[in-house]
């Protein structure tokens, strides 16, 4: 084999790895990307069922004041009923 002939040769192996590797990263790429689209949705859905947990905690924590405000107005309704009777 010459020398010219052996210089080829490895420049054309030279440039096959190159083009495996480059479509080996794109893959890579490709994945990571995949990814953190898959990451970033998820987030969504947890922030997004957390503001929906949020509001129904504090709908249900309303409910309660309402219902403890109503109890104690009651109690002292009655409370003020029996003293001016």
């Amino acid at each position: 084999m010459t020398h010219f002939a052996f210089n080829v040769s490895l420049i054309a192996k030279i440039l096959v790895l190159h083009a495996i590797m480059e479509s080996v990263i794109n893959v890579i790429k490709d994945g990571f990307q995949i990814l953190l689209k898959e990451f970033v949705i998820q987030h969504k859905e947890i922030n997004k069922q957390q503001e929906i947990n949020n509001v129904m905690i504090a709908t249900k924590l309303n409910k309660m004041d309402v219902f403890y405000l109503n109890f104690n107005a009651r109690i002292f309704v009655n409370h003020v009923q029996w003293d001016y009777v």
